[in-house]
């Protein structure tokens, strides 16, 4: 499984890629963290 990281702070970037994500069915996959440190623990 590939992981991706998207550092992006530009909401309407996020939102854009999730609704993607939700096209192919892939949104259960998607983990969304505040800082960098929470990145470890998913």
């Amino acid at each position: 499984m590939r992981t991706y990281i998207l550092a992006d702070n530009q909401d309407i970037t996020r939102e854009g890629i999730v609704a993607l994500l939700k096209e192919s069915g892939l949104s259960d996959r998607i983990v969304e963290v505040k800082i960098s440190g929470e990145l470890q623990k998913n």
